[in-house]
């Protein structure tokens, strides 16, 4: 469907992909309401001993 708008309008792939996703209204979770997009990952829990969670940067 990109490809095709872009040829019927004689404009740029990205030119689509960025008019849909300022167009889009993101839903509860950020992904655009009306979107069929997988649920992101959940970030892994890294288990560190207790005296690296509290060392400064």
């Amino acid at each position: 469907m990109i490809l095709d708008y872009a040829d019927r309008f004689d404009v740029p792939t990205w030119a689509i992909v960025e008019a849909a996703v300022k167009a889009a209204k993101p839903g509860p979770n950020g992904i655009p309401e009306g979107w069929d997009l997988p649920e992101p990952p959940a970030a892994p829990m890294l288990d560190l001993p207790e005296e690296a969670s509290t060392r400064a940067a």
